[in-house]
């Protein structure tokens, strides 16, 4: 018996030791990257960068923004193959992907963003309100097709459906509605990569006039203020965010030089009293978040803020209004129906949340790759 316990364990001993180097491994990569980014976050960096005179402001590496995209396509087709829905539409078209999904832990948000996600990826497409495969899916991905490709669920998809089942995947959700700070850290650096340049963007577009007023809400590590307070001088510049997070936003401008330029409030967004008689407030990456309920609420908040002819500036990545698509957009979209409660817009829903909400004449800008800013006057 002795001896069976002991070759056992000079078998699994290599195989505990490996486990153990790479978490630890992965621990001092996760510091390495976090120190490494605020290292980068300076004048001296954003000046060799070039970011911050770029006009138009590059969006983003094509590489990186078809490899995010086409990873959640490829997650999200080998999930509907697992589950038999491709066999399903093969046999017969159906009016939505709702009945034919077994695993009844999806809601309807997460399964029309996945439809959305399926058509820009030419998966599945739909006529005369009737959803079915294209061609190419239907030779491919079907079982009876004898070109047919087993596709293997990745481990991280593995991993989300674990979560998912354990209602445990919306943990940051969870703790903003209730107006506590989740991950400040980890989400300022993700954040911060996505708005920054926007923020630059935002100021090449010539939208906010000299001399005014603008809250930033829910703004992060404070990225889009610190790229106005470079470029345009004369602004008065505000941001609202969670209180736990003001000091991870207070490290970030003070990191480009410009805590007497930025007055930032730590307040729960939905419940907290915002400054008032601003010209523009802005939103970044936020309406995509929320469901259309708390959609509202910041927009009537944003309407008592406003001065009279005051506007508010949404900057989102918007759905193509008359095609699925684009296929990045709705991939992000697919990430805010499964990690959020939200989805990405199209300019139509838009302009219909805020006409229906306070504002007027709400009109579409080009900002930065498939950005735009939706530009509504308080009525």
């Amino acid at each position: 018996m002795q001896n069976i316990l002991f070759y056992f364990s000079g078998i699994l001993t290599p195989f505990i030791l490996f486990a153990i180097l790479h978490f630890i491994q992965k621990k001092r990569d996760k510091r390495l990257y976090r120190r490494n980014f605020w290292h980068r976050q300076n004048i001296d960096f954003l000046r060799s960068s070039g970011l911050s005179e770029q006009q138009p402001v590059i969006a983003n590496l094509d590489l990186l923004e078809r490899s995010e995209a086409y990873r959640t396509v490829m997650q999200v087709t080998a999930l509907c193959q697992r589950m038999g829905v491709f066999e399903q539409l093969a046999a017969a078209d159906a009016e939505s992907l709702e009945p034919l999904i077994t695993d009844k832990i999806f809601t309807s948000l997460q399964i029309r963003a996945a439809e959305e996600l399926l058509q820009a990826a030419g998966i599945i497409i739909k006529k005369d309100d009737k959803i079915g495969l294209t061609p190419e899916a239907r030779l491919y991905l079907v079982r009876k097709s004898p070109l047919f490709r087993p596709l293997a669920l990745p481990a991280m998809t593995r991993h989300y459906l674990k979560l998912l089942k354990k209602g445990t995947i919306r943990r940051s959700l969870d703790k903003w509605r209730k107006g506590k700070t989740s991950l400040a850290h980890n989400w300022a650096s993700n954040q911060h990569l996505n708005s920054f340049k926007l923020g630059f963007a935002l100021y090449n577009s010539g939208l906010i006039n000299a001399g005014a007023t603008f809250l930033d809400v829910a703004g992060g590590a404070g990225s889009v203020c610190i790229a106005l307070a470079l470029k345009q001088t004369d602004l008065t510049l505000k941001m609202i965010e969670l209180p736990g997070s003001i000091p991870v936003a207070k490290k970030m401008i003070a990191h480009y030089g410009v805590t007497d330029r930025i007055e930032c409030l730590g307040m729960d967004m939905f419940n907290g009293t915002w400054p008032g008689d601003c010209d523009f407030i802005g939103f970044t990456n936020i309406f995509h978040d929320w469901d259309d309920v708390h959609c509202r609420i910041l927009l009537n908040k944003s309407r008592q803020a406003l001065r009279p002819g005051g506007k508010i500036i949404i900057q989102e990545a918007l759905l193509n209004d008359d095609s699925p698509g684009p296929l990045w957009t709705a991939h992000w979209s697919m990430a805010m129906a499964l990690f959020m409660e939200g989805r990405q817009f199209r300019f139509t829903e838009l302009e219909k949340l805020l006409m229906d909400n306070g504002f007027r004449k709400p009109q579409r800008y080009p900002l930065c790759g498939y950005y735009s800013s939706i530009v509504a006057e308080r009525a």
